[in-house]
């Protein structure tokens, strides 16, 4: 009865929304802001005739109440458990494996080559350049290498030339369906635990612009928009709150930020880090069993297509860090009634363990802002935690990143990945720290054989097996136990599952005032309640799991 009329006043509240001006304005492009915010037009049309529609089930177990958003359904216990997940892509691979569809609307490779010729041509012929005929008519599908940035035109004669966007026209989404919420089917379990569950957004969910797929196929180089029902796997998954700065933001241009935002209010998430208006607070307040949890998050960079926004559209869209912003921001939410700041923050340099310079930096300036934690993202793969002490007695732990919890890269490290588990408790002084936190290891399987049932016919093993595309697996017994290893795939699959906790294990074992649960092979009780494994002896459990690893090459 109570969940019945707690869905009753969020309809009631979003119909108000939907009424008001300032809900407009996170729905579409504000008439009046079109030319204040958008420098340069994005190098497609926008498809008018798009449309997308969230469930109707589609709704929060939080509400705003007076600026902060709370869950009614909650007790005041001044405990919270947040779980806290990398980077939530959606690139062309995974939505290449998902996608389902007759064919009938699919456009072939050829069809794209016809477009992205034609485009070129035009915008050639607009500064009277000649392009050279191609070499290989008979081009294949664009490699699987990592996509690299190249010039769509050869270098033009006179530097002071203005090269037009490429216009490829309009390219509407294929009508097909997308269920991504099986790479999620294993992880939910754990994620649910949580109070409050937050997981960064590195893509852009924009239905009348093209998806990565299709942007992939016309130019083979960095481009993330997903489609709507992306979303229904990460409300399948259990998020609440998503995270959103992140160098995608301006991918699929001005409309795509505001229909973005539209589609996430729309399924029911709280977020934070990408914004409509310049009314917008720049962090979001969370009460969680009576604790105000306040966030922030910014991006240290944009892919340079942040030049496609006026300088206004930057401010008032994006959040880019920098120190007196990060302060301004903390210092209004701890005035807006946070207890508890937890930064998140797009820094890095790709595909590596090792943190830069200005990531240290940055963290260190975060921490002397007022945040109480520093959670990290970018780099595509596990960084370090540490614990920075500022000059007025606070340490402020920072996990440098998180990597991808969910992405198609290729490299081994893109793989590895964690849930941290973030313990909160209200102290006997009335002020809130860290209780405890935890992480747990996972990996990303981008092609899965797991069992379709615990028990396999003798006769025909095989057969018990299933394939599961981007599948992300908890390093714990219960869930290794469902890989398939009657099959060849099978042992691949938890060869690369110890691999991959080694390198994990690598990263953090480094600092061991974060627990792991170390050996994934013997956990008796993963409830919340359970207590945390001591960190003593890691250093002889790690140099057991590269041994073994190194042995099963």
């Amino acid at each position: 009865m109570k969940r019945t009329v707690q869905k009753t006043i969020a309809a009631l509240l979003l119909a108000g929304m939907l009424l008001s001006p300032q809900a407009a304005l996170a729905g579409e492009i504000p008439k009046d802001k079109k030319a204040d915010y958008e420098a340069v037009p994005p190098q497609y049309s926008y498809d008018d005739s798009a449309a997308v529609k969230a469930p109707d089930d589609a709704s929060s177990r939080f509400m705003m109440k007076d600026g902060i958003y709370v869950n009614p359904d909650a007790n005041d216990t001044g405990k919270a458990t947040l779980m806290i997940t990398g980077d939530l892509m959606c690139q062309y691979r995974q939505q290449n494996a998902k996608f389902i569809s007759d064919g009938k609307d699919y456009i072939s490779y050829e069809k794209y080559k016809e477009i992205l010729k034609e485009a070129k041509e035009k915008q050639a012929e607009a500064v009277g350049v000649t392009l050279p005929q191609e070499s290989d008519p008979s081009e294949n599908e664009p490699s699987a290498s990592e996509p690299s940035e190249s010039e769509l035109l050869p270098a033009l004669p006179d530097s002071s030339v203005t090269v037009p966007p490429l216009d490829l026209g309009v390219i509407p989404q294929p009508g097909g369906t997308w269920d991504f919420r099986e790479s999620f089917q294993y992880v939910r379990q754990i994620l649910r635990r949580g109070d409050l569950v937050i997981g960064n957004l590195e893509t852009m969910v924009s239905q009348s612009s093209p998806l990565g797929m299709q942007i992939h196929r016309l130019e083979d180089k960095p481009y993330l928009n997903a489609p709507a029902s992306y979303l229904d796997a990460l409300k399948y998954a259990g998020y609440d709150l998503l995270t959103m700065a992140n160098n995608h933001n301006v991918d699929t241009g001005l409309r795509g930020i505001y229909e973005t935002l539209r589609n996430v209010d729309d399924w029911g998430f709280m977020h934070t880090g990408l914004f409509s208006s310049e009314s917008d607070d720049r962090y979001i307040i969370v009460e969680v069993n009576g604790i105000r949890i306040g966030m922030v998050s910014y991006s240290a960079f944009y892919n340079d297509k942040d030049s496609n926004l006026t300088e206004s559209g930057q401010d008032v869209l994006l959040n880019r860090y920098a120190s007196d912003k990060a302060k301004a921001d903390i210092r209004a939410a701890r005035k807006a009634g946070a207890e508890f700041v937890i930064a998140f923050i797009h820094w890095g340099a790709e595909n590596t363990h090792d943190t830069t310079w200005n990531q240290e930096q940055y963290a260190r300036t975060l921490a002397r802002a007022g945040a109480d934690y520093i959670v990290g993202s970018h780099p595509h793969a596990l960084q370090r935690y540490d614990i920075i002490e500022t000059s007025d007695g606070r340490e402020v732990p920072v996990i440098y990143s998180m990597g991808n919890f969910l992405s198609n890269m290729q490299r081994d490290i893109n793989n590895d990945t964690i849930i941290l588990q973030l313990n909160l408790q209200r102290g006997k002084s009335g002020g809130v720290v860290v209780e405890s936190h935890r992480i747990y290891p996972c990996t990303v399987l981008h092609s899965a054989a797991v069992k379709k049932s615990e028990t396999a016919s003798p006769a025909a093993p095989a057969a018990n097996a299933r394939t599961v595309s981007y599948l992300i697996v908890p390093q714990q017994a219960q869930y290794r136990s469902l890989i398939d290893t009657s099959v060849s795939a099978g042992r691949e699959n938890l060869k690369f599952l110890d691999e991959s906790l080694a390198r994990t294990m690598e990263v953090f074992s480094r600092r061991t005032a974060l627990p792991l649960p170390y050996d994934p092979y013997d956990i008796e009780s993963d409830e919340p309640s359970a207590p945390l494994r001591s960190p003593k002896g890691a250093a002889n459990r790690l140099g057991w799991i590269l041994a073994n690893a190194a042995a099963s090459r």
